[in-house]
């Protein structure tokens, strides 16, 4: 079961937009317009790979105040990364390179 996990989180963090993302995240929180506008993926795309990202523990969620230009108080869910779960995954590909 945890080699199966792990396959999971290799795959998660080795796909390019989902990799990019994660280096977006690491420099700040931001929410799927703001991940969509970077990576200049659309926005269904982007929910998709951050759900992967999530049900892998990559990244977590929390919903916070727009930080948007004409949010007017709107709440939308902000995307950040889970550090330790990141550093497993790093652990995990540099065991790989290894072997």
């Amino acid at each position: 079961m945890e080699r199966n996990n792990d396959d999971r989180l290799i795959r998660a963090i080795t796909h390019k937009g989902r990799a990019q993302m994660l280096h977006l995240l690491l420099k700040q929180d931001s929410n799927i317009s703001q991940l969509a506008r970077l990576t200049k993926l659309d926005r269904a795309t982007v929910a998709y790979h951050l759900g992967i990202l999530e049900y892998t523990k990559l990244v977590t969620s929390d919903y916070k105040m727009l930080q948007e230009p004409h949010s007017m108080g709107k709440i939308g869910r902000y995307y950040s990364i889970n550090k330790t779960q990141l550093r497993k995954a790093i652990k995990i590909l540099h065991a790989i390179k290894l072997e």
